[in-house]
């Protein structure tokens, strides 16, 4: 997504989910506004893809976007919270992708500093033409530009931009790093030591030191005890000792607040939708890690003598004719599907999920009020169960299990490789990482498919004809 794109859709975006709160910025003279990533992730996930991957260029889009649509001159940044669970990650786990990405990190606070203020840009005006640049503050401190457009290498110190700076390190596992708050900072450093945190910010790695700048700081607090309407949803299930009078007494909206609600349980975002059509898609639902994921949904509400036959599966399989990338089609009844439909299903690639593993599902979310903890399934395996990696992450435990290794054999392999007088850094030859494979118990077509799928999902590329590496 270029700039101008990215305005555009922000612009889109404020107008349709955060207009009042704009309003109310301008009117308070706030210098940000918080926007909830599960506001902004359903709207686009191109501007999501973009906040984490080109942040910089995320947050200077948001911040032009605002400008064009309020009567004030103040600059007014965002603050993304609320990011699902599977984009947290501790120090540690910090590698050199993550540069200049946009990243949540878990930890505590074990140090700061007082709140004091720092020259953080500079405005820098040629002594030949007197053109202006401005300049932010590196690690390695400030520096004028290099060169003017026009040629001369003359530059005058003309005005600096102060910063209220507050500076910490957090400790996440093993690892501490450094993170630094700019503008709203703390009246003391007591107030955030000793406190656990999600950190939000850009990665940077400048001048041999790394550190987070930091968009947002937010501190664990104690969890609302209000329920909100799903989690009320789930305890009427909960309630219902008799799980087919509930799948009995349930309207077709209520039917889908119970599967929406079984899919976030097990980490799921969900849209419902307006359709009112019998064969358009109800739910949509995403996720995002450790693969992109996104599932449309029928929910039919039917009693339980009222068996879904093969026509109606057939009109459903134009479902995912009705939305971009989708993975797969799912069905959900309250009764049963025919053995025809059934046959049907299979052959066009359908999930059917009747009355008996929707009682299981549900019987799954009683689970998660009793012990809080949840394993939602919805795909069938050999003994008639679900396998419960396939609704949280996309694939089954030994498909991932063979994802993992086989993307260590690849790192393991990479090394400097001279192919037809070109020079390659840090890349493997398939060959030898299906070998390698093969010898960890992998058979060569698993690891080949392996592969090609990591490849499908941008983990890998192939750089030169036979070989790969990770990008």
């Amino acid at each position: 997504m270029d700039y101008s794109e990215a305005v555009s859709k922000f612009e889109e975006f404020f107008s349709s989910k955060y207009e009042s709160e704009l309003s109310e910025a301008v009117t308070q003279g706030k210098d940000s506004i918080m926007i909830d990533y599960e506001d902004l992730d359903p709207f686009s996930f191109e501007l999501t893809d973009l906040v984490t991957e080109d942040p910089e260029k995320a947050f200077q889009a948001a911040k032009e976007a605002i400008s064009e649509q309020t009567p004030t001159d103040e600059e007014i940044d965002i603050k993304i919270v609320n990011f699902p669970e599977e984009e947290r990650i501790l120090p540690k786990d910090l590698r050199s992708d993550d540069i200049n990405q946009l990243v949540v990190l878990e930890g505590l606070i074990v140090d700061a500093g007082d709140p004091s203020h720092e020259v953080v840009s500079a405005i820098f005006e040629c002594t030949q033409c007197g053109d202006r640049y401005e300049k932010e503050k590196k690690p390695s401190g400030l520096k004028s530009p290099y060169k003017c457009v026009c040629g001369s290498r003359q530059f005058e110190l003309v005005d600096e931009k102060f910063s209220d700076v507050q500076e910490f390190v957090l400790q996440g596992g093993s690892k501490k790093i450094d993170g630094k708050i700019e503008g709203n900072v703390y009246d003391t450093a007591e107030e955030i030591i000793d406190r656990e945190a999600s950190v939000i910010g850009i990665y940077r790695f400048e001048d041999g030191e790394s550190y987070i700048e930091v968009k947002n700081l937010q501190f664990e607090v104690e969890s609302d005890p209000d329920m909100d309407a799903l989690e009320e949803l789930a305890g009427a299930v909960h309630e219902t000792s008799d799980i087919d009078s509930f799948l009995d007494s349930l309207h077709r909206e209520e039917l889908e607040d119970v599967i929406a609600d079984i899919f976030e349980r097990a980490g799921w975002r969900t849209d419902l939708t307006s359709n009112s059509n019998d064969y358009g898609i109800d739910i949509i639902a995403r996720k995002r890690f450790p693969y992109r994921r996104k599932v449309l949904i029928q929910a039919k509400c039917n009693s339980e003598k009222n068996r879904v036959g093969p026509d109606s599966v057939r009109n459903y399989n134009s479902l995912k004719d009705q939305e971009d990338n989708v993975d797969q089609v799912l069905l959900i009844t309250t009764s049963s599907f025919t053995q025809q439909a059934q046959e049907i299903g299979e052959s066009l690639d359908l999930r059917l999920i009747g009355r008996k593993r929707l009682k299981k599902m549900i019987s799954d979310l009683q689970a998660y009020e009793d012990e809080g903890v949840i394993e939602v399934t919805i795909s069938e395996n050999g003994d008639g169960d679900f396998d419960t990696d396939r609704i949280e992450n996309g694939i089954s435990e030994e498909q991932r299990s063979r994802i993992s290794n086989v993307k260590e054999i690849v790192s393991d392999l990479e090394q400097e490789v001279n192919v037809k007088g070109e020079k390659y850094s840090d890349i493997s030859a398939i060959s030898e990482v299906i070998d390698t494979a093969e010898e960890e118990g992998i058979s060569r077509d698993k690891a080949s498919e392996v592969i090609e799928k990591l490849k499908r999902e941008g983990e890998l590329f192939e750089p030169v004809e036979g070989h790969i590496s990770r990008i």
